[in-house]
């Protein structure tokens, strides 16, 4: 049942019309793009913070191959990912630990059905990113104005799915993204599901700055195009862009590079 549908929908995300032979001559390897971008921002004084996600797939793949261990994650793609990545001085944060501690302690941090991380990963890699953000000296660190309490939610944007979840609340009213913040999220889908309990929403309530949202349905292997469009003017007044992506995206398919234009 769920096991079939979860496989079904990591395929279906990857026909998405930016797989490699759709891509034309121009197109190539991720990791290569990615680095390549980050050059690009790094040139403008802002730093990349790369985030590749594991769906349900990849962080539980023994629910699929019952030959393998119980708690065995299929991260071989992953790692090799992450280590050229952090290889090229790209900053890396892998949140698979984390989303597996906190489901050691028996919290669902996966969608019941579909490869999102639920209301309860976004809240918990929410704080990840956030203390990595830190280091920051942000204008505004009132994370005092900030609040959320766990609630069974439906705020999710694309399937009406019920579970639990921590919304985030700006002094006392639900929290909106703003559209000039030092720190800007980009990437698919984990990005901002869930409305006000999203992970770009998270990430603002655990840095104490509310942050920039672009992120948009499958643009894992795009957001650099969408942020791109911006401009290397509007982009250089950032302290950090934090790329949000299901990793898969950066294992199974080309990608077109992007460049900034002054």
């Amino acid at each position: 049942g769920n096991h079939l549908y979860n496989i079904r929908y990591t395929l279906a995300a990857l026909k998405e019309p930016w797989v490699g032979e759709k891509q034309g001559k121009n197109s190539q390897e991720p990791v290569d793009v990615i680095i390549d971008f980050s050059k690009q921002l790094k040139t403008l004084g802002v730093d990349l913070i790369v985030v590749p996600i594991p769906s349900k797939i990849e962080a539980h793949v023994s629910r699929f191959d019952p030959s393998l261990p119980v708690n065995f994650p299929l991260s071989r793609g992953r790692i090799k990912v992450m280590q050229r990545l952090l290889a090229a001085d790209v900053e890396v944060i892998d949140p698979l630990p984390a989303l597996l501690k906190v489901e050691a302690l028996g919290e669902e941090v996966y969608e019941t059905q579909g490869h999102h991380v639920s209301g309860v990963g976004a809240k918990h890699l929410g704080d990840l990113i956030g203390e990595r953000l830190d280091r920051y000296r942000l204008k505004e660190r009132d994370k005092g104005a900030f609040t959320n309490s766990k609630r069974e939610s439906r705020e999710q944007r694309n399937r009406k799915i019920s579970m639990w979840a921590w919304p985030v609340e700006y002094r006392e009213e639900e929290y909106r993204h703003v559209k000039d913040s030092p720190i800007v999220t980009i990437g698919d889908c984990n990005v901002f599901i869930y409305g006000s309990a999203s992970l770009s929403s998270h990430i603002a309530r655990a840095s104490g700055v509310p942050v920039t949202d672009l992120g948009a349905s499958a643009s894992g292997a795009k957001s650099h195009a969408i942020l791109a469009k911006k401009g290397s003017e509007w982009v250089q007044e950032r302290k950090a862009v934090v790329w949000i992506m299901t990793s898969a995206y950066m294992q199974f398919a080309k990608w077109l590079p992007a460049y900034f234009v002054r």
